[in-house]
């Protein structure tokens, strides 16, 4: 159902200069509403008791405001009290990186909230209507889906996170952080602690920045508008396509399960590490901080004898 509201307050009780109830009588002013409501002199917002942009927006059937975090369309926002529209533990959006998908499907999950109308106001009505616009490949396109993000993660309920599944990095939603004791995953100061957790945690980094296809102009006007906003997540999200949390969640899951034991001394000191082969070329393996011995390959055959 089309509700057109206040792009300032995001209020329904609005009017346009044909003076006529724009929402009791949407049906027999559709064919010129959207026309209309593009100059704020035309237009009249109850609420805010002054001329304001109107806007066009999809509403759905309310639901009741206890509806409890387990059900299956919405959840509640502890701190705000907002309908976030939205499954824990399962897709907003999947299949898809194109941002004329992703956009709306991300805008449908905070239609109830405040943010909704400030960055609806973002979206062009002739790119709502034609997704072959070339808006979509504007850098306004590009800073719009990274707010999205931003603006998605705060609703993120604890214990959760907003952005893409582990295990695949077109399926966005909702995903529960694995905190568990038995999971025992770096933390962002242990990586700090450890020289060679730091080394392994950069190559994540720089894999997922030559790997994003994003568009070079768009990566730099990102770059240069995260850091004017002092965002360090946006500033992350514009080099590599992904936040601090998926990062170190990339980082944790391709962690390799390390043995202790070196097969020269015997003594729990083997440590994953990159060495140098001949001079140019670095492989990954194991060297062993007690007798200095290196071990080339994670499948190294004297390595997986000696651990098992």
């Amino acid at each position: 159902m089309s509700k057109i509201v206040c792009s300032v307050c995001g209020s329904d009780d609005v009017q346009a200069k044909v003076w006529v109830k724009l929402n009791e009588n949407y049906e027999t002013t559709t064919e010129f509403i959207d026309e209309m409501i593009r100059e704020p002199a035309d237009c009249w917002c109850c609420n805010c008791e002054e001329n304001q942009k109107l806007i066009i927006i999809e509403e759905e059937k309310k639901q009741p405001n206890n509806t409890s975090k387990n059900n299956i369309h919405m959840f509640i926002d502890e701190k705000t009290q907002n309908t976030i529209h939205a499954t824990l533990d399962k897709s907003v959006s999947h299949g898809t990186m194109r941002y004329q998908e992703l956009i709306p499907a991300f805008m449908n999950v905070i239609r109830d909230t405040p943010e909704y109308v400030q960055l609806m106001d973002q979206l062009p009505a002739y790119a709502q209507e034609d997704k072959t616009s070339n808006w979509w490949e504007s850098e306004d396109a590009s800073w719009l889906f990274t707010e999205l993000l931003e603006t998605l993660e705060q609703y993120a309920p604890e214990g959760y996170t907003f952005g893409t599944h582990p295990g695949d990095g077109s399926d966005y939603g909702y995903w529960k952080v694995d905190s568990s004791e038995e999971d025992n995953g770096d933390t962002l100061e242990s990586i700090l602690e450890d020289t060679d957790k730091c080394e392994r945690f950069a190559e994540v980094v720089l894999d997922e920045i030559n790997s994003d296809e994003e568009q070079p102009h768009h990566i730099g006007s990102n770059i240069i508008k995260a850091y004017q906003n002092g965002d360090c997540d946006a500033l992350l999200i514009a080099l590599c396509g992904w936040s601090m949390d998926s990062l170190l969640g990339k980082f944790n899951d391709n962690k390799p399960n390390e043995p202790k034991i070196c097969p020269d001394c015997q003594e729990e000191a083997l440590k994953y590490a990159m060495i140098d082969v001949d001079d140019t070329n670095l492989e990954e393996g194991y060297s062993c901080s007690e007798c200095g011995a290196n071990f080339i390959g994670l499948d190294n055959e004297q390595v997986i004898k000696a651990n098992t």
